[in-house]
């Protein structure tokens, strides 16, 4: 039998080629006067057959299989365009 891991470790290798990775950014809130201080990105998986998965559901697996730094990289580039486009 296949564990849940090693399905996802062979799945996501096509996530990055088929850009099934998504960033959902949470405001960052001043309690004391309710300002907009800055913006958390949140990377998550829209998995074809699974539904959305948090980071828990997957950085490891990506970590072991040497491909968390590639998705690193589009995280962060994903993240400066999406904060470029807000400046407009």
């Amino acid at each position: 039998m296949v564990g849940r891991e090693a399905i996802l470790k062979e799945e996501i290798k096509t996530a990055m080629e088929e850009k099934q990775f998504v960033l959902h950014y949470q405001p960052q809130i001043e309690i004391a006067n309710g300002r907009l201080v800055g913006v958390e990105a949140l990377l998550h998986w829209k998995h074809p057959s699974l539904g959305i998965l948090g980071p828990a559901g997957f950085i490891s697996a990506a970590e072991e299989i040497g491909i968390i730094n590639s998705i690193g990289q589009w995280t962060i580039h994903e993240t400066c365009r999406q904060a470029v486009c807000w400046q407009v």
